[in-house]
């Protein structure tokens, strides 16, 4: 990243993931995250309508590993609070499938166990796929609320590339040149280019491999 983010003045932070399929069975999600009634487009609309963030500086990527942010989120003195999942309609005008899912892991500040119910979706996201993650600095919203003056940092993970297929084995590709001929005598592991971090002072980032 080109400009230091650092998150000692930050009170929440927010894991969202949004993609056509999170990688999570739906019997798993519903009993360990807090399901939302599928969004109406009226709700879509006042969402877009919401005072929005600043996009931090990051590597445009598909290939980021976030592997390990909850620990480093808990040695910055945050705990998983609570999660959230929702069928979402995607945007008018956008290519791609009519609906999407979104969970939103919420991280506080503090010295409390984790979410019991929540730890185990959001470990079984880090682990089993790469994104494409954008971090954004937003407003604090609380309860659909804005509380003035403070602010919150999202991660959120979109476009997954899955790492383990049904089977429990790693999703092995071809690699290939620039002309899109395979190179290499048999397929390989899909590895990361990138990995989210968080430093021991704080600064989040995205970094090459």
């Amino acid at each position: 990243m080109d400009t230091k983010t650092t998150i000692g003045n930050v009170e929440y932070m927010t894991i969202q993931v949004s993609c056509t399929y999170c990688g999570v069975p739906i019997e798993i999600l519903n009993p360990l995250t807090k399901p939302i009634p599928m969004e109406t487009p009226e709700e879509q609309e006042a969402r877009k309508k919401r005072k929005s963030g600043v996009q931090l500086p990051s590597p445009i990527t598909n290939f980021t590993s976030i592997f390990g942010i909850h620990e480093q989120l808990r040695q910055q003195g945050f705990f998983l609070t609570d999660a959230y999942f929702q069928n979402r309609l995607k945007v008018p005008g956008k290519q791609g499938p009519a609906m999407y899912q979104m969970i939103r892991f919420i991280f506080k500040r503090g010295s409390e166990p984790d979410n019991k119910d929540a730890l185990p979706v959001l470990k079984l996201i880090v682990t089993k796929a790469l994104w494409h993650v954008r971090l954004f600095l937003n407003p604090l919203y609380l309860n659909d609320v804005e509380i003035t003056g403070k602010s919150s940092i999202s991660i959120n993970c979109e476009a997954r590339n899955t790492l383990v297929g049904g089977d429990g084995k790693p999703i092995r590709v071809w690699a290939k040149d620039a002309e899109g001929r395979r190179i290499g005598t048999a397929p390989l592991p899909i590895t990361p280019t990138h990995k989210l971090t968080i430093t021991e002072e704080g600064e989040i980032k995205i970094e090459q491999i």
